[in-house]
């Protein structure tokens, strides 16, 4: 097909249209790195906060929490069994936080060069505050209240 203006032929067919590409887009975006990051930050707050304040662990001061003098029988006192789970899943999380998190930074800083390159704030955005809770739940880790709590779920 030509047209008056140009002598050369143009193609005006369209590409088709791939049927998974919206989740190809979401996967390779700043999404993922930000659920990591959060499932992370959950994590710590579920399997180490939460118990410290169930058991009004809070009333006494960090080192002797972190020694181990006040630890209850219990990581919840109201409790009908099967805290097994609860306190295998708090390990993997001892285990594996620190490192999860150091990898979700990489992640987000990786996402985050590619928003800016591509000038994506879509992929740019999430990945910046995936960064951020990646960098403010180690941060908390070396934190003094979160050592008192690490060493105190080990005791």
């Amino acid at each position: 097909m030509t047209t008056p203006a140009a002598p050369f032929p143009i193609d005006v067919s369209v590409a088709p249209v791939l049927r998974h590409a919206r989740w190809r887009h979401w996967w390779r975006g700043g999404w993922p790195p930000l659920l990591v990051a959060l499932a992370c930050a959950g994590s710590y707050a579920v399997f180490l906060v939460l118990p410290y304040y169930v058991n009004d662990l809070d009333s006494f001061p960090l080192e002797e929490v972190a020694m181990g003098y006040h630890d209850p029988k219990d990581l919840w006192p109201h409790a009908q069994g099967g805290w097994a789970s609860f306190r295998l899943a708090g390990m993997a999380t001892f285990l594996l936080g620190p490192a999860l998190a150091l990898a979700t930074l990489a992640w987000a800083v990786v996402r985050t060069r590619q928003g800016i390159a591509a000038g994506d704030l879509r992929r740019t955005a999430p990945a910046l505050v995936a960064a951020a809770v990646a960098i403010g739940t180690i941060g908390w880790l070396f934190s003094p209240f979160g050592r008192a709590l690490m060493s105190w779920f080990l005791d």
